[in-house]
């Protein structure tokens, strides 16, 4: 979600770092319950990175986790806002993987 404006570019973003973050989460302990979620604030100014990433709520994901998640999306380039700042708020919701069926 967006206050203030919109960062049109910022799903496109998320796709092509969500191998990154899960990878972020099976490395630094894995989830501690069967579900996970994270959500995570950030502004973007006219250079169109994430500044001041942060966590403001979490559940199931290990401290080591939310830490590289968290510098992931640190400074990472987001595409310009439509206003000056836009407060960004990203809510993942993250599973274990299913084991597949023979």
């Amino acid at each position: 979600s967006f206050a203030g404006g919109t960062v049109d570019l910022v799903a496109r973003m998320l796709n092509k770092v969500r191998p990154n973050i899960a990878k972020c989460v099976t490395a630094n302990g894995g989830l501690e319950t069967a579900r996970g979620k994270l959500t995570l604030q950030f502004l973007v100014r006219a250079r169109g990175r994430a500044e001041g990433v942060g966590v403001v709520a979490s559940s199931g994901v290990s401290e080591a986790a939310k830490r590289c998640v968290r510098q992931v999306l640190k400074n990472r380039w987001v595409g310009p806002p439509s206003t000056e700042p836009v407060g960004v708020t990203i809510r993942f919701l993250i599973e274990r993987k299913k084991p597949s069926k023979k």
